[in-house]
């Protein structure tokens, strides 16, 4: 009888990741379907929790459930394996080097002592912040007055944003797709070489018209990357997984390579909830920029994780 029952079971979660694997990739472009595409690594581990239980049960009773069960993996595995697999193009000897620590602060947030401590840590050339508030650009000024060219638009909602930079740059608020949330743009020179930042960080794609004003956003950054110089940096909480159809398009259009490629899959989002963590924080790059090395930081009271990125030259 318990055999029955756990053999049901397993076919039941079995169906479930099915849909899960198998529907993102079919429907992309339906807005609760694309949310399954981020959680890869949870169906993963799944499956390999119930491929053990099938084998256990008898192999031979659960032949076809079993090669069912593989070919899911596989097809779950594709999306992840590439982000363990260092690029060809890394190089300990960069020519210039620049230091990029990028922050959600959440708007909420009130633990300005583990913002302030990390940021004392990694002393980033480039310090992004979103979700700045102007209660936060107060208690943050003592930072600010170590970067002498900066941008910051403080709002009282979920979207100010802030990029800050050791390095001379020219910068300016910009939008995308008719979305009244801002984005940054920088340009600067690394070394004796231009390069461009993007600091963006869309609405999160809950329900379709959200969706679609996420997706929008990323399809416009990628129309318009003839605007930004060769080497090219887009960073921020874009709001997506890289499971989704929409980020591969974004990489694809716009040329551009996820910096965690040989650093691992780097979950941020929910912090304070491992089981459901994925990643949401991204650093993308274009041109002849690589990635020397890549972290996720440790939480400092947000729902979102750090990240903090060196890029060479």
């Amino acid at each position: 009888m318990k055999t029955k029952f756990v053999r049901n079971l397993l076919f039941f979660l079995s169906f479930c990741i099915s849909i899960f694997t198998i529907l993102p990739t079919l429907f992309p472009n339906i807005w609760w379907i694309d949310l399954m595409s981020h959680f890869r690594v949870q169906y993963l581990v799944v499956l390999i929790f119930v491929l053990i239980l099938f084998i256990l049960i008898g192999f031979r009773r659960v032949v076809v459930p079993v090669i069912i069960l593989i070919f899911l993996f596989i097809w779950n595995a594709v999306y992840i394996l590439p982000l363990y697999i260092s690029p060809e193009n890394v190089s300990e000897n960069s020519e210039y080097e620049l230091k990029i620590l990028s922050i959600n602060l959440l708007s909420s947030n009130t633990d300005t002592t583990k913002v302030l401590a990390l940021i004392k840590e990694k002393d980033p050339d480039v310090l992004v912040l979103m979700e700045l508030t102007p209660h936060w650009e107060r208690k943050l000024n003592g930072v600010f007055q170590s970067y002498p060219f900066y941008k910051a638009e403080p709002r009282s909602d979920n979207f100010g944003i802030a990029l800050f930079s050791k390095i001379e740059m020219s910068s300016s608020i910009v939008y995308f797709e008719n979305s009244p949330k801002p984005s940054i743009k920088a340009d600067l020179i690394l070394g004796d070489r231009p390069l461009s930042i993007l600091a963006t960080h869309p609405v999160p794609p809950i329900g379709s018209e959200m969706f679609n004003s996420r997706n929008k956003q990323l399809q416009d950054i990628a129309k318009k990357r003839a605007d930004f110089s060769g080497n090219f940096i887009l960073i921020g909480d874009l709001n997506t997984s890289s499971f989704s159809s929409h980020f591969k398009d974004l990489l694809a259009n716009a040329n551009l390579v996820d910096s965690r490629n040989g650093f691992g899959i780097a979950t941020t989002w929910p912090a304070d909830f491992y089981p459901l963590r994925t990643t949401l924080d991204h650093c993308l790059i274009g041109g002849e920029l690589y990635v020397l090395e890549r972290e996720t930081g440790k939480n400092i009271g947000s729902d979102h994780l750090p990240i903090y990125i060196e890029i060479g030259i």
